[in-house]
């Protein structure tokens, strides 16, 4: 029997949260053959295909939402009209989120260089009411132009997939082709187009892309960045999260905040203390935010 349908009513619909996960757990440990292509309605209202068996995206079948705290400073950050930059976009979650908010005056430029999931982000921006802002590149972004790999380890779903091979040696290499954002940003966005945010996670490989990107911090409004500042994937490169924070501070005058889980409650946010695993961080040019944007704590 098929206890996803069931499961998914109770979790998107009562009103107790409590227990919500445990019972989508139990729905997947009970149904043999989970079926691998749903298509269903988030609570913003798009489509969206999903794997419900899918680690880290079982929450969008269920309750039809992804990293909720993220989705929430995203849609307060983007207006119609604005460009924005999805690096790392995997299946599209944020992608097909930012292209409902800039509307067909913006832009969406999104950047997944693994084949598989770079099909499904074209499904998923294919379900879109209006995809005409959509920019989709299946390419990498990093510190220089040219070939590049992609490795992905047999045991991880494929949303880790990394530039390093993480000194696995059950890494498998993908070739991908390798640009930098400034290199791209000259023959797609004019310099005198305000890019308004770029969301960033790239499964370590965060700081190569600052790194190519010298020439957007130079533009005359530069970008907020949603990054990903992990010690888990930075590691495979040589570097901290705290050294992610220093390349954006060598770069111009930005405040940093770690983002809340749930409601997007930002937290500000001076370098991490040693151990600390890391965190998702809104990096915002100094007085960029208004006081509707920010909801410190």
């Amino acid at each position: 029997m098929n206890w996803l349908p069931l499961a998914r009513l109770w979790t998107r619909h009562a009103p107790v949260a409590r227990g919500k996960d445990r019972l989508a757990t139990l729905a997947l440990r009970l149904t043999p053959a989970p079926p691998a292509d749903v298509c269903v309605e988030t609570v913003d209202g798009r489509r969206f295909r999903i794997d419900p068996a899918s680690h880290g995206y079982a929450p969008v079948y269920f309750r039809g939402v992804y990293e909720p705290g993220i989705s929430h400073v995203v849609s307060r950050l983007l207006r119609p009209g604005d460009v924005c930059l999805d690096v790392g976009a995997h299946i599209g979650w944020y992608t097909t989120l930012a292209a409902t908010l800039v509307g067909p005056t913006g832009a969406v430029h999104a950047f997944e260089p693994l084949p598989s999931a770079f099909r499904r982000l074209e499904r998923n921006v294919a379900l879109l009411q209006d995809s005409s802002c959509v920019v989709l590149n299946n390419i990498a972004l990093g510190e220089a132009p040219g070939a590049g790999l992609l490795h992905v380890f047999p045991s991880e779903p494929d949303s880790h997939s990394s530039i390093s091979d993480q000194g696995r040696p059950d890494a498998r290499a993908i070739p991908c082709t390798v640009t930098t954002l400034d290199a791209y940003l000259a023959e797609r966005v004019p310099h005198a187009r305000t890019v308004a945010l770029v969301k960033l996670d790239v499964e370590g490989a965060e700081l190569m892309c600052l790194r190519g990107a010298h020439g957007l911090f130079s533009r005359p409004a530069p970008p907020c960045w949603i990054v990903e500042m992990a010690a888990s994937t930075s590691r495979g490169f040589g570097y901290t999260p705290n050294d992610l924070l220093a390349q954006i501070r060598a770069r111009g005058e930005y405040d940093f905040f770690t983002i809340g889980p749930i409601d997007g409650a930002l937290t500000r946010l001076e370098a991490f203390e040693p151990g600390d695993p890391g965190d998702y961080v809104l990096c915002a040019p100094r007085g960029r935010l208004g006081a509707s944007q920010v909801r410190a704590r």
